[in-house]
């Protein structure tokens, strides 16, 4: 083996890491999570150098690292490593708004999916709203709660403003 390590030295390949065992986010109660797909995957080569690596783990970590380091910039926000793909992989980065970021989270959560009627703070959805609507410019995926907020905005929009009541039929859990 440090011969291997010798020879891509020599000709100034970057040697990779064997991939981290890394555990996915735990959703919580009071966070939407606003997972942010790695735009880096299957394109490689329009974020870095396919010759400066030795092998394409070596490639794809640095490119990854690119593309995290841009949308973390862009969104003044810290990620994390996450894997959204059903069966398969498609790797992302998870950030999050939390009730210590937006206080109203668990409440709305509990009142939406209990089915209860929302009258109170409903401007508090639209609020909520303009602080994950800046991550649409990106390919982006939701939690639950982020699927609320989004079904809340839609109604606002297609009543043409905010109604005086909203309440949930039905949620079945994908």
């Amino acid at each position: 083996m440090g011969i291997i390590k010798s020879i891509r030295k020599l000709l100034g390949l970057q040697v990779s890491a064997p991939p981290p065992l890394s555990r996915q986010r735990e959703e919580e109660v009071d966070e939407v999570l606003i997972f942010v797909v790695d735009e880096s995957y299957q394109r490689i080569s329009e974020y870095v150098d396919w010759s400066d690596y030795a092998d394409e783990w070596g490639a794809t970590e640095a490119a990854s690292e690119i593309f995290l380091e841009r949308i973390s910039a862009e969104f003044d926000a810290e990620f994390e490593e996450a894997n959204i793909g059903p069966g398969a992989d498609l790797p992302a980065f998870v950030t999050f708004i939390s009730s210590n970021i937006f206080p109203l989270i668990p409440w709305m959560m509990a009142i939406f999916f209990t089915g209860k009627p929302i009258i109170d703070n409903i401007e508090a959805w639209r609020t909520l709203f303009g602080k994950i609507r800046p991550f649409f410019s990106r390919t982006v995926v939701l939690n639950r709660n982020g699927a609320a907020v989004l079904a809340m905005d839609a109604i606002f929009e297609d009543m043409g403003g905010i109604p005086k009541q909203v309440r949930l039929h039905g949620y079945t859990p994908g």
